[in-house]
């Protein structure tokens, strides 16, 4: 199996069991969700009132679109967080990929296990903890993808994008600043 396979292997399984778990868990929810829900509404409905100084907006901005076409709350949070879990999933990828150049057969095996590794916890973070920190996570995975090409040193938009990742994870997770 070559790397893109796996990738998209991983992308399927991901779809997959995470639709089916969040089809049966249905109408489960957290205490976080709630806050990120009712943010999403306040922004829509009166964005002045949407600004907290403990709740990060970007996980209830990208809900938006999908609440204005009628998305339920839950469905519209669920589906958020399972398309960040395949950003995350795809961040991994690229970044093992840099890491473990799929030309050796040790390589590959390492490929496969990180590759199964972050597919586990895609599911589990997209069904289970209905909040922003997959997608935090996939977005810095993001950065550290474009930060560690050697091109970026050389290329001022490559950086630009970088800046744009770091400023985009500090939008999803307040506490990810530092680390980008």
């Amino acid at each position: 199996m070559n790397s893109r396979t796996g990738l998209i292997a991983a992308i399927a399984i991901l779809l997959v069991v995470s639709g089916l778990i969040s089809l049966l868990q249905g109408d489960r929810i957290n205490a976080d969700f709630v806050a990120y829900a009712e943010i999403a509404h306040r922004s829509m409905n009166s964005p002045a009132t949407a600004v907290t100084g403990s709740w990060s907006p970007l996980f209830p901005w990208l809900m938006i679109p999908l609440l204005q076409l009628g998305v339920n709350d839950l469905i519209a949070g669920r589906i958020v967080l399972v398309l960040s879990g395949v950003l995350y999933i795809c961040a991994i990828h690229r970044l093992a990929i840099s890491v473990f150049p799929p030309d050796a057969p040790v390589n590959r095996s390492i490929m496969r296990a990180m590759m199964m590794c972050a597919t586990i916890q895609a599911i589990w973070f997209s069904t289970y903890l209905l909040d922003p920190d997959l997608l935090a996570c996939a977005i810095v995975y993001w950065y550290f993808v474009m930060i560690l090409d050697p091109r970026t040193a050389d290329d001022s938009w490559r950086s630009f994008i970088g800046g744009i990742l770091a400023g985009m994870a500090y939008l999803a997770k307040a506490y990810m600043l530092p680390s980008a």
